[in-house]
C-alpha cells in the first residue's frame, strides 16, 4: 500500500555535475515522508551513502543490485515505469522520466549546472509535461527545491 518514489541525485557531468549534484542526506525531508518507499536510480558508486541514510535516519532506499543503472537504459527505464514518481536533479533520470510521461520533480542548481531546455526552472517543463521543476534561489543552498518538492510530494499522496 506503499507509494514508490525513484530517486537519483547525482549528475556525473565532468564540468557542471557537481553543481547539479547533492548529497542524499540534504534529501532528509523528503525521506522521512510517511508511507513512501524509496528506490535509487542513482548510477555510480552509491552503497556508502545509502548506508548512511540507513544508519542516520533509519529509511531503506531499495536497490536493485542486478541492474547496471550506467550501462542498462531499458532496465532504467522498466525501473522508473515502476515507480508512482520520481525525484531527481538534472541528469539522464530527469529526461528518460520526462520521455515516459511518468510524474516527477527536478532539482536544479542556481546558476552554473542549469542548462537552457529547463528554462526557468521553475513550475512546469516545456518539454516534458509530466515534470515539475524546482531551481535552487541562491548558489549550493538546495533548502527551497527541497521544500518545493516536499510540498509537492504531499500533493500527489
Amino acid at each position: 500500500g506503499k507509494i514508490l518514489c525513484g530517486l537519483s541525485w547525482k549528475s556525473a557531468n565532468k564540468d557542471i555535475g557537481l553543481s547539479k549534484s547533492l548529497n542524499l542526506i540534504e534529501l532528509a525531508p523528503l525521506l522521512l515522508i510517511e508511507n513512501i518507499e524509496f528506490v535509487s536510480l542513482q548510477y555510480g558508486s552509491t552503497k556508502d551513502e545509502i548506508e548512511y541514510i540507513k544508519k542516520s535516519i533509519g529509511i531503506n532506499i531499495h536497490t536493485i543490485d542486478e541492474l547496471d543503472i550506467y550501462n542498462d537504459i531499458d532496465g532504467l527505464l522498466s525501473l522508473i515505469s515502476d515507480c508512482d514518481f520520481v525525484i531527481t536533479t538534472s541528469n539522464i533520470t530527469a529526461h528518460l522520466t520526462g520521455s515516459l510521461g511518468k510524474k516527477g520533480m527536478v532539482l536544479l542548481p542556481f546558476s552554473k549546472g542549469k542548462i537552457w531546455y529547463w528554462h526557468s526552472g521553475e513550475g512546469q517543463s516545456t518539454w516534458y509535461p509530466s515534470l515539475q521543476l524546482a531551481s535552487q534561489t541562491q548558489m549550493n543552498d538546495w533548502t527551497y527545491p527541497i521544500q518545493k518538492c516536499k510540498d509537492w510530494i504531499l500533493e500527489q499522496i
